[in-house]
């Protein structure tokens, strides 16, 4: 019979095993074992990070203590390069009513393992502290600051980031008519304000977030430009009547740094508010807008909008009626033969109402109609005429007029508007023209008039 070898793989497997059981498993290292991790003869202990006093696992940490209603501290532990801890102000500091500062997060960059900083959060820059103001002057662009903030730190600024966390509520910034993309944060370097670039912006459920985030220490302006529009200056450009809406002219300035609507408020005598109006400007914008106004009486009206004042002069409506559309039926006629006249009246004023639009030929009015129209309203008018001697004659229907040529001759048609026109004498040098007067039909009865110029024939002849 062959003898077997024993196998090695069990004589090897229960030896394995009593080395395993005899090595116990070591812990995660408590806050209060970190400071007893030293190793001397650990091989890791040359690779550890910078400033984790050996320990491998080490975690920075970042607490926040209170100092006053306005600073609080932040003691830094276990910076190791390339590591970060986030800190939130202790209660109720870095709040003002419509924001603040949410928290923030420090990056180490391989400084010292332990710092502190000082931080001062205000809602003004005068409350800032006498070393944190310095030769500050209020943010140019920022019309609506938040917060001031400023950090100071026994480290470095090089050796750390801090990223800064604010927010500000939503319902503010509407009711404000900005938006989460206008909240920005500026910091003060090289004596003056400078915005940074690097923010972000999201909403979060009734708030807007803004995370920055700065090399050091810096003073910091979180907030959003806003506009501000003012009216300097009203006057009257037109008519104002009673019970009529019509309109004062202003001059609008946005002195704001954002663009914008503002409502304002329209008053008169007694502080009685006529209405209010909405105007718009764009940011550094200075405008002049009409501005809808109605007074319930005639009379004089002192007017006020914010900054504006003047007094206008309200007037009683009444009708006014305006002739348009003068046609002819034909501008040349046979002596014997009528035209008939034609034209659109229009009560073109404040007030329904009457009026007499009177028909003219002869230098004189031959007829007559008496009208009622209400406002904006239009009506045609009528008239006819009969022309027994050759010449030209003019007709008019209120201010509009037109030329009719009896016979050969004569001088061309016009129409006229206004004053009545002269024309020039005959090239013989004989009585003029436009006094050949013709047959007037004026009710049941005629009377037939000669001209002069008929009548110096007859002179002569005798």
């Amino acid at each position: 019979m062959t003898r077997r070898k024993p196998s090695f793989a069990l004589v090897a497997l229960p030896l394995v095993v009593a080395l395993v059981l005899s090595v116990p498993v070591a812990a995660a290292p408590t806050d209060g074992e970190r400071a007893r991790w030293g190793c001397p003869g650990c091989s890791w202990q040359t690779d550890a990070p910078n400033g984790s006093d050996g320990n491998p696992l080490g975690f920075m940490t970042a607490d926040a203590s209170r100092e006053s209603p306005t600073t609080f501290r932040v003691t830094v532990r276990d910076a190791g390069l390339a590591q970060s801890a986030d800190a939130e102000p202790p209660t109720g500091v870095g709040q003002v009513d419509n924001g603040g500062l949410r928290g923030l997060s420090i990056q180490s960059n391989g400084g010292p393992s332990a710092f502190e900083l000082r931080v001062e959060a205000v809602g003004s820059l005068d409350n800032f502290s006498t070393a944190a103001r310095g030769e500050m002057a209020p943010p140019a662009g920022l019309d609506r600051p938040l917060l001031y903030v400023n950090a100071t730190a026994n480290a470095p600024g090089e050796s750390f980031t801090v990223t800064y966390e604010f927010d500000a509520e939503r319902d503010d910034l509407r009711d404000d008519d900005a938006s989460v993309d206008d909240l920005r944060v500026l910091a003060f370097r090289d004596g003056r304000w400078r915005t940074l670039g690097n923010a972000t912006r999201s909403p979060d459920g009734s708030d807007a977030v803004v995370r920055v985030t700065t090399s050091g220490t810096v003073p910091l302006a979180f907030g959003y430009p806003h506009r501000e529009l003012v009216v300097t200056n009203l006057s009257q450009q037109g008519r104002l009547f009673a019970n009529r809406t019509g309109s004062i002219r202003a001059t609008v300035e946005n002195r704001g740094h954002s663009a914008g609507r503002e409502q304002f408020e329209i008053e008169t005598r007694n502080d009685t508010i006529l209405r209010n109006h909405t105007i718009f400007a764009a940011a550094g914008q200075r405008r002049t807008v009409d501005v809808p106004v109605r007074f319930p009486s005639p009379g004089e009206w002192p007017v006020e909008i914010d900054e504006g004042e003047t007094t206008v002069r309200v007037e009683r409506p009444r009708p006014a009626f305006v002739v348009s559309n003068l046609s002819l039926s034909s501008d040349r006629i046979a002596p014997g033969e009528s035209v008939t006249v034609r034209a659109t009246v229009r009560n073109d004023g404040q007030a329904d109402g009457a009026d007499v639009v009177r028909f003219r030929t002869f230098d004189t009015v031959v007829d007559a109609e008496r009208l009622t129209l209400q406002r904006n309203a239009t009506r045609q008018v009528t008239f006819s005429q009969r022309f027994d001697v050759a010449g030209t004659y003019r007709v008019g229907v209120g201010n509009r007029s037109r030329t009719v040529v009896v016979g050969s001759g004569g001088q061309p048609p016009v129409e006229t508007t206004g004053e009545r026109e002269t024309p020039g004498d005959r090239p013989d040098g004989d009585v003029p023209v436009t006094v050949r007067w013709a047959l007037v039909v004026i009710g049941a009865g005629a009377v037939l008039v000669f001209g002069l110029a008929a009548l110096g024939r007859v002179v002569r002849r005798s």
